[in-house]
């Protein structure tokens, strides 16, 4: 194979337009040629891998080998590719469409519903029901742990009281006897006779049904199944316990190797261990094991176990009630006070609509007081063009022609004119100026108001008009007393100016804290609730005057009826100009 210089061979490939491949890479690739096969590692040169161990890289015939290499994979004649990697499979009956699958994903199906109620009764219970089935579960495990923690330690301590009674008797009578193991290390037969007619003969026949000396190291040097003697076993916790100097005892726990006869007798039995001391020197030189029969101590401890579960029965059941009472209690009042809260948002919502829909009255009222206000002014101002300005305009022109005539007769007779003209303008004035300014009505009873409004009706149209008036009334504010005023005579004005004047009445009366005022005649009326165009401020202002100010405005008319204008305000409130 032909050595390429390095450069020439990073120059070649970047010739060819291979891009994506770094200089470095071209580099290495080219020192690899260099070596014995091409495509190889530098671990090739070094002799630690054989030319075929991995994977050749991919050679380009026209410039890295000579056509028909036998050392290339993809050259006719070559090793060919590496054999691939079998493809993983799974195991039998786990895959997705496996039965095992299939069945888990239905069983899940099912039991979505049952979950679904779950959690949608437990969404709707109340307080008091999920502390119950909480605290229940909660209680009733404890009380288990409880129960049994109680009548365990309960047990435990018959026991032991019992066996130290026990082993203390028997200590008494057996350990003189075994003394002679502190020298020895096994029972002399003396001894051992001693030991079997002392367990034969009353009070130990008729309480201990088998018993063993054991010497350190577990082994028996007397036992009551003689088969036993000189056999060695495993030391029981129990044991080894008794050889610490206290005594030990196990209430029918019979499934030690060595306790497999007194296992077959079937009856309650208590293991009890208790160490032989020497006399002089304190050393514990063997350990007493003895069983006694414990029927009477089984029907003890199964009244402890009773006593205590009913007891702590009894006090969670009482805890777990008091719990409850005072978490309804409390989700009563919870209740109640989310009711309240729900009320009082109902009627905050309620009370919020109102005040929109008094606030869009208000709103509309003040949008047609000022509608009226421009409609009034646009009144006074056509009153003051078609009457005072008509003559004082006439008067002008006298004026004019005076100057250019000379006649004394037609000169006195134009004066004359211009006389009736400047009267007539200057009383049209004044007519208007009387419906445009209000008397003092400043601090004055409403019934004096309602009378002066009256009074002056009177004495501009000549009419007859009722009035009925209480003795005393209260004194409104001055907004208020300037409607009442404006109502009276727009009501007047209305009934003159349409219904000719005919059985005008005004009334004012006090009832239920308010002031009621109306005004009524006996015209042809109108249909409801289409009202006339009647002319000057009108019903519609007058209403939207009145409801600006807190008040109610209401009309009643139908044809060959006559009409009624009603007005009502507070009589000891304020009202709100804001």
């Amino acid at each position: 194979m032909q050595k390429l210089d390095p450069a020439v061979g990073i120059a070649q490939a970047f010739g060819r337009g291979d891009r994506r491949r770094p200089a470095a890479f071209m580099l290495q690739r080219q020192r690899n040629e260099d070596g014995l096969v091409h495509g190889s590692s530098s671990r090739l040169i070094r002799g630690r891998s054989k030319p075929h161990d991995r994977p050749p890289a991919r050679p380009r015939l026209d410039r890295d080998h000579a056509p028909r290499d036998p050392r290339c994979a993809r050259c006719p004649g070559g090793p060919g590719p590496p054999p691939r990697r079998p493809a993983r499979r799974r195991g039998p009956g786990l895959g997705p469409s496996s039965g095992w699958h299939r069945a888990g994903a239905s069983r899940y199906r099912a039991a979505m519903p049952l979950m679904r109620r779950i959690v949608s009764l437990w969404a709707s219970a109340s307080l008091v029901q999920r502390f119950a089935l909480t605290g229940g579960v909660v209680m009733l495990a404890a009380a288990a742990i409880l129960g049994m923690w109680v009548s365990d330690r309960i047990a435990r301590g018959v026991i032991r009281q019992s066996a130290v009674n026990s082993a203390h008797f028997v200590e008494t009578v057996i350990a003189p006897i075994v003394e002679e193991l502190a020298a020895a290390d096994r029972l002399s037969p003396g001894a051992i006779r001693a030991l079997q007619e002392i367990l034969a003969a009353p009070p130990l026949a008729g309480r201990v049904v088998s018993m063993k000396i054991w010497k350190e190291g577990g082994r028996v040097v007397f036992a009551t199944d003689e088969a036993l003697i000189g056999q060695s076993f495993p030391p029981s916790p129990a044991l080894r316990e008794a050889w610490a100097g206290r005594v030990a005892a196990e209430f029918d726990d019979l499934a030690d190797e060595e306790s497999l006869g007194e296992a077959a007798l079937g009856r309650p039995l208590v293991e009890i261990y208790t160490p032989a001391v020497a006399v002089w020197s304190g050393r514990t030189i063997a350990v007493i094991e003895f069983y006694e029969i414990a029927d009477a101590l089984a029907g003890e401890i199964a009244a402890a176990r009773r006593t205590s579960w009913i007891l702590v029965a009894s006090v969670m059941a009482a805890t777990g009630a008091s719990l409850i009472g005072i978490v309804g209690a409390g989700s009563r009042t919870i209740e109640r006070q989310r009711a309240l809260l729900a009320d009082q948002v109902r009627a905050q919502e309620r009370l919020a609509q109102t005040n929109a829909a008094l606030r869009r009255d208000i709103q509309r009222a003040s949008a047609g007081v000022t509608e009226t206000n421009e409609r009034y002014l646009a009144r006074i101002g056509a009153d003051l063009h078609d009457g005072p300005a008509q003559l004082l305009s006439l008067a002008a022109l006298r004026l004019d022609s005076l100057e250019a005539e000379s006649c004394p007769a037609a000169r006195a007779e134009q004066f004359a004119e211009l006389r009736r003209a400047l009267a007539d303008a200057m009383a049209e004035i004044r007519a208007i100026s009387r419906g445009l300014s209000l008397p003092g009505i400043a601090d004055r009873p409403v019934t004096e108001v309602v009378r002066r409004a009256v009074e002056i009706h009177r004495a501009l149209t000549r009419a007859d008009v009722a009035l009925e008036l209480p003795a005393d009334g209260p004194v409104l504010p001055r907004a208020r007393l300037i409607a009442v005023y404006r109502f009276v005579q727009e009501g007047l004005s209305n009934a003159t100016r349409h219904a000719g004047g005919a059985g005008m009445a005004v009334a004012l009366r006090l009832e239920g804290g308010r002031v009621t005022v109306t005004v009524s005649d006996r015209g042809p009326g109108f249909a409801m609730p289409l009202a006339p165009d009647i002319p000057g401020l009108g019903l519609r202002g007058l209403s939207e005057r009145i409801a600006s100010l807190g008040g109610s405005f209401a009309i009643r008319s139908r044809p060959g009826a006559g009409t009624v204008l009603h007005l009502s305000f507070p009589a000891d409130e304020e009202p709100d100009l804001a």
